[in-house]
């Protein structure tokens, strides 16, 4: 089983907690020890920083995948947690670093999934961060590149 199931599978047990549940240890929003995560891997690092995304503790966030792109630069979450730093960025107000990041996602990996969603972030960032031009360079290359996918993106009137 991958990391991202595993991931996904205790992001929804640990979001399932039903009314009363706790004192039976059933459905409890505290895993079982047998969920814990170590603290030392990459899987324990995403889980982390995505908890930190879920409370908008973009810090937290941009500690954590900085984290894991620093100690695990090759592990299958890398771009993934490369995303979710850049968009951190984006929501702490540094547009301009986070355009960077999010083209950085964008040009590591142009034919993974996440790779129009960079795309348009980066759009979305450098608009942000002042630069017009290059915003619409972003849409433009995004409708270009990925036609279907540009579709569910609201179009920017400036380009």
């Amino acid at each position: 089983m991958t990391k991202s199931v595993l991931l996904a599978a205790a992001l929804l047990m640990i979001g399932t907690a039903s009314p009363g549940a706790a004192e039976e240890g059933i459905g409890s929003t505290t895993p079982p020890d047998a969920y814990l995560l170590p603290e030392g891997d990459a899987f324990a690092l995403y889980d982390r920083g995505f908890g930190s995304l879920r409370r908008s503790d973009w810090e937290g966030a941009e500690r954590a995948f900085s984290e894991i792109l620093q100690r695990f630069p090759q592990d299958e979450l890398a771009p993934n947690a490369r995303y979710w730093l850049a968009e951190s960025y984006l929501q702490q107000g540094e547009a301009a670093r986070a355009a960077r990041a999010f083209h950085e996602v964008y040009a590591a990996a142009p034919q993974a999934a996440r790779a129009p969603d960079a795309l348009y972030k980066e759009g979305v960032a450098l608009g942000r961060a002042g630069d017009q031009y290059g915003a619409c360079l972003s849409f433009r290359k995004l409708r270009q590149a990925y036609p279907e996918e540009a579709r569910r993106y609201p179009v920017d009137e400036f380009c």
